[in-house]
């Protein structure tokens, strides 16, 4: 080959190479183009698609496929929104179906949170495509309030939780009986609450909430034990023995008596009831245990006797708990023996006999006029008061003693001085009980604390040395023991007077003295023509001191006086009838 074909033919090579490239170029472009082209479609078409919900779309089993994303929202509101505040049903046990209301319980649904979730722009292709086949069932978005839901079921747990029932044995009628345990049960308030936030819209209600069981303490094997115990307790009577006395219970008498008690261990242990072990005892055997008696002194043949005390028997209900509980347990003799408790009497014997009531102090006499009804009165009186012991520092108050004056108590209507009039009341005459008292005080030398003479003199009293009485409006004698030793008041009514003696050691000698009379005015006549008129003779009125001398017993040297002064009315001579002047 020449030189010039060879150039000729690399010419024609070099312009077929450049015609190749240029064609290729231009496929290249075209591509791109088309390439470019979609992605705009793709673009404009997720663009478009955004605000709608994916086709064949169901939130909640309602469905909102296509819609637009506001009125998926208003569709959810109107069914799903509805259904999630209607009350959540729960099962707890085996039978029991309560209620949660979702809003106390925090729980709630946000639908716009849920629809958001299904639009929006997004070039991903699996939301396109999702657009293309649809999405199918989309769960609801939740929101739960965890301490509003705890504190829900918390409530919840507190109704319907029930505690679990310990085994026992118990003796109605005496008879050992075993009582099977429960166990109980409480709501597992953790794991009800993720069964809740779970499942609260589902609708395979009631839901299902969990619980624990809650042991026994006391099981089946404990009751079992527990009662063999109890059995052999009643197997036979038992024995009370106090002192050299002994009483013997059947086991219908002490078995209910008996318990079958929790020992803190799981297990029971036989335990007594002291107190009513001890009535049903004293109920067989009253005389297992026995009052104390204060020692005292009575009038016997006229003269102080002293009464001694005695003391008590107790039975102690700890001690006899205490030896039944072991005369009972196993292998027990069934002997409770109890060393009764001794009970000294307030007043013993000594005390008294050291009161020195070993002499008369003082005795005094008061005449009476002839007149039943009012001796009746002294009598009864007089039988009040005899006997009365006056320890160092006690008052005697008459109108204490004698109470109200009534028929019941024996007595009877006499005359009294009624403002100013001689009349009749029930109790008339009591006065001179009053009066006969105050002076054997008077002359015992005795504090006398309240005293008033009678408005008018009458002649059968000592003057100015005398005291009325009266029960309402309350007019009293009293006067105190101020000495170191008792006083015991004897009092007795016959022959035509009453006497009051007082019982002691003699401490002083005492003198009274009485002024002249001074102020004396006669008194006048007065006219009476009502229909209840009694007449009634004048009475002097004057005024007179009453002088009181304690003297040492040895020596018979004054130790001190008293003077009390009295002034008695004047009465004026009451004649029934018209006065004869007017």
């Amino acid at each position: 080959m020449s030189a010039r074909t060879e150039t000729l033919r690399r010419q024609d090579e070099a312009g077929s190479g450049r015609r190749s490239a240029r064609g290729w170029r231009g496929v290249l472009l075209a591509l791109v183009g088309l390439v470019l082209a979609l992605a705009a479609v793709y673009v404009g078409a997720a663009y478009a698609l955004a605000d709608r919900v994916p086709y064949g779309t169901e939130v909640g089993g309602e469905p909102v496929g296509g819609l637009a994303a506001e009125d998926a929202v208003a569709t959810l509101r109107s069914s799903v929104g509805e259904e999630a505040a209607e009350p959540v049903r729960v099962a707890v046990g085996e039978d029991r179906v309560e209620e949660i209301d979702p809003a106390a319980a925090g729980l709630a649904v946000d639908l716009e949170a849920t629809v958001a979730g299904l639009t929006g722009f997004s070039l991903d292709p699996t939301r396109m495509w999702q657009h293309v086949t649809g999405e199918g069932s989309v769960p609801v978005v939740t929101t739960v309030d965890t301490d509003a839901l705890v504190g829900e079921l918390e409530a919840l747990a507190a109704a319907t939780d029930v505690a679990p029932v310990d085994g026992d044995v118990t003796f109605p009628g005496g008879v050992p009986t075993a009582n099977d345990p429960v166990e109980g049960r409480e709501l597992d308030v953790e794991a009800a609450a993720a069964v809740v936030q779970d499942g609260w819209l589902d609708d395979d209600e009631p839901l299902a909430l969990p619980e624990d069981t809650v042991p026994v303490d006391i099981s089946q094997a404990d009751v079992e034990a527990g009662l063999e115990v109890a059995q052999a307790a009643v197997a036979g009577p038992l024995v009370v023995v106090v002192g050299e006395r002994e009483v013997e219970l059947a086991p219908d008498v002490f078995g209910d008596t008996l318990a079958m008690e929790p020992d803190g261990e799981g297990a029971l242990r036989l335990g007594v009831d002291g107190e009513r072990l001890r009535a049903a005892t004293l109920a067989v055997d009253e005389e297992l245990q026995s009052e104390p008696r204060d020692a005292t002194i009575r009038l016997a043949d006229g003269r102080p006797e002293v009464v001694p005390g005695r003391n008590g028997r107790s039975l102690p209900a700890d001690a006899l708990q205490a030896a039944a509980l072991t005369a009972l347990a196993p292998g027990g003799d069934r002997r409770a023996v109890v060393e009764g408790a001794t009970t000294e009497p307030d007043v013993t014997t000594a005390e008294v006999e050291a009161l020195g009531v070993t002499e008369v102090v003082s005795t005094f006499s008061t005449n009476y006029p002839d007149n039943p009804p009012r001796t009746n009165n002294l009598r009864v009186a007089a039988e009040t008061i005899r006997g009365t012991l006056l320890l160092p520092g006690d008052v005697f108050d008459l109108n204490e003693v004698l109470g109200e004056r009534t028929t019941a108590k024996g007595y009877r209507a006499a005359g009294v001085i009624s403002n100013g009039r001689f009349t009749e009341g029930v109790g008339g005459g009591v006065s001179q009980v009053a009066t006969t008292t105050y002076n054997a005080a008077f002359f015992a030398g005795l504090e006398v604390l309240d005293f008033k003479p009678h408005s008018y003199y009458i002649s059968r009293y000592p003057v100015g040395r005398e005291s009325t009485l009266n029960y309402s409006p309350p007019v009293d004698m009293r006067f105190r023991n101020d000495t170191d030793t008792g006083i015991l008041v004897d009092a007795s009514v016959g022959g035509g007077e009453i006497t009051v003696t007082f019982w002691g050691t003699k401490t002083w000698d005492v003198e009274s003295v009485t002024s002249p009379r001074r102020d004396v005015e006669e008194g006048g006549v007065t006219y009476d023509d009502s229909p209840d008129c009694e007449p009634q003779g004048a009475n002097t009125g004057f005024s007179v001191d009453t002088t009181r001398i304690w003297k040492d017993l040895d020596s018979g040297a004054e130790v001190k006086r008293e003077t009390n002064t009295w002034r008695y009315s004047t009465g004026d001579r009451i004649i029934c009838g018209e006065d004869p002047d007017a």
